[in-house]
């Protein structure tokens, strides 16, 4: 009897872990998704006139600025998505 209990312990570990994992990567992903489409937004919206005939250490100067600037954003709704696979998603579909 205490076997079966600690197979399931073992196992329920394994789901949490696995979750766990599961839940950063998607968040990883959504940042670098989020990061390179704002960047992309910022870029082509930018106040520089004539981005297609800039120089190309002008392009990768403007192009850093606003990725400072976009990556605080980016980071909290990866993070929030992360949070809410992990916390919201993943026990839902355990429950189920």
């Amino acid at each position: 009897m205490k076997n079966k209990i600690h197979n399931c312990n073992d196992k329920v570990e394994r789901d949490n872990i696995k979750n766990l994992k599961l839940s950063i990567k998607y968040g990883v992903i959504s940042f670098v998704i989020i990061l390179i489409s704002w960047i992309f937004i910022n870029v082509i919206n930018s106040e520089e006139v004539g981005i297609a005939t800039m120089d190309i250490d002008k392009l990768f100067n403007v192009i850093r600025n606003i990725g400072i600037s976009s990556i605080l954003s980016s980071i909290f709704a990866g993070l929030i998505i992360g949070i809410v696979f992990y916390f919201y998603i993943f026990p839902r579909r355990t429950r189920n």
